[in-house]
């Protein structure tokens, strides 16, 4: 991971990427234009070439056969030296490649066409460039027999200086220099205000959220992002804040409330024990003693492994261990366990199982699920009431679970809350008796196995809680 050190502007490298763009494109443009420059000055030359060619020609073959004479231009020995880049040199060469006449202003040959020879003798315009002691030429083969079959083993050689050619192409390329130049100093200048005004609403969000120093801070980002892409990130970031301020709440109530609930079993403990050692007592208030002692204890440990399962199904480690299981016999379990109970607060359990169901899931959560629902229920109904539990399969084929009591049912303000750690509904209830944690351990174990958990009225009043496990 780099240090802060070694990290790099953004700024500077988006400056950067607009700097290597520039000097990419001017740099393509600039070697585009001088090509093509270059090659639409050589084809006027060559056109140039081919006219001299020909009016050469011309007089040559109009010359007596003896004499091969030039068309020569009348000027004095100072213009040919001012003129020197301008004048056309030209030559006749004759079967054995030997210099028949030249023009007045070539004091020194030019160099032997060998190249082109073969394809002059087949009656072939040639083009090239040549070096010779004159500088850097465009020179042209051009043969006489095109124009008189008399001279078929004649060939006329017509020249001219590259030098206005090349003062031209440098001109250009200085001018293709000093703008790209004179555009990079713009696209830095442009590229820094781009990446300046690009950057602003990401500094605002750097600036506000380090502004947040505490969960008690957890404010909103409110910088100004005119872009889809920042406004996504500004959205993101207040929906995460939200979850956290929500995490943290939640937190934080989960540790009052845990620690209220844990204080009460061992405040009773301590003063259990405390009364029991002030003197001595006979093995029967002992045993009592203990015997209240293990109650509380069992209840504290009942709570820690509910927090326990929580804080697993917190940490995606809440696993369960799939199984086939009949429902008959599941349901069976449940009534059998809470027999007592029901009896107890003289509560009728009634099964409802149409075709044979089976569940894939793990035993011990849906029996614990089933169980804390309908001990919930029978807590919740009144004396000589009825709690119904219903397993059936519905039309996509997902197993249903239903609890309903004729209870006084769970009031609609209530229905978002009722699955929060230690929520309870029920004020009139005494005092520790359960721990508020059995609707969210539900929600978790089901949650666990992709299912889901709802509450409504139910058909008889009261109160219905249906599981769907897919």
């Amino acid at each position: 991971m780099k240090s802060a050190g070694s990290q790099v502007s953004y700024r500077a490298l988006l400056t950067r990427r607009f700097v290597w763009l520039w000097a990419i494109g001017i740099l393509i443009v600039s070697v585009v234009t001088h090509l093509v420059v270059r090659s639409i000055l050589l084809q006027q030359v060559d056109r140039s070439l081919s006219l001299v060619a020909s009016l050469q020609a011309r007089a040559v073959v109009e010359s007596p056969p003896e004499s091969m004479e030039l068309k020569e231009w009348e000027l004095r020995p100072d213009e040919i030296g001012r003129l020197q880049d301008v004048l056309w040199f030209v030559q006749v060469w004759n079967e054995k490649r030997e210099i028949v006449t030249r023009s007045a202003n070539l004091t020194q040959p030019l160099p032997d066409p060998d190249s082109g020879w073969d394809a002059v003798q087949e009656g072939h315009i040639v083009y090239m460039t040549i070096t010779s002691p004159q500088g850097l030429l465009r020179q042209t083969l051009y043969p006489l027999q095109r124009l008189d079959p008399a001279h078929a083993e004649h060939a006329i050689q017509v020249a001219v200086s590259l030098g206005p050619v090349s003062r031209m192409l440098n001109q250009i390329d200085i001018v293709l220099m000093s703008v790209s130049i004179l555009g990079l100093l713009i696209v830095i200048a442009i590229g820094w205000g781009v990446a300046t005004s690009a950057i602003r609403p990401i500094e605002e969000i750097v600036t506000q959220t380090r502004e947040i120093h505490s969960p008690d801070e957890l404010k909103r980002i409110t910088a100004y992002a005119r872009t889809h892409e920042f406004a996504s990130l500004v959205e993101v970031m207040n929906e995460m804040l939200e979850r956290l301020e929500k995490a943290f709440d939640s937190q934080q109530r989960f540790t009052a409330d845990a620690s209220h609930e844990l204080r009460t079993p061992l405040t009773a403990l301590r003063g259990t024990i405390e009364v029991a050692l002030r003197r001595t007592r006979s093995t029967e208030d002992y045993s009592e003693t203990l015997q209240s002692s293990l109650e509380e204890v069992i209840r504290m440990q009942v709570l820690v492994d509910d927090l326990l399962l929580l804080a697993r199904n917190d940490a995606n480690a809440l696993q369960p261990r799939f199984e086939l299981i009949s429902a008959e016999e599941l349901i069976a379990e449940v009534s059998k366990g809470l027999a007592s109970t029901a009896g107890e607060f003289e509560v009728a359990l009634e099964t409802i199982i149409g075709e044979p169901v089976v569940i894939n899931a793990d035993r011990g959560m849906i029996r614990r699920c089933l169980t804390n629902l309908v001990e919930n229920a029978i807590h919740h109904s009144p004396r000589g009431g009825r709690v119904t539990i219903e397993i059936m399969k519905s039309d996509a084929g997902d197993i249903v679970l239903k609890v309903a009591d004729n209870g006084e049912g769970v009031p609609e303000s209530a229905r978002d809350t009722i699955f929060d750690r230690f929520y309870k509904t029920d004020s009139s209830r005494p005092a520790g008796e359960g721990t508020g944690l059995g609707l969210s351990l539900v929600k978790a174990m089901v949650e666990a196995h992709s299912g889901t958990i709802t509450v409504e009225d139910s058909p008889g009043g009261g109160a219905l809680f249906i599981i769907c496990l897919p």
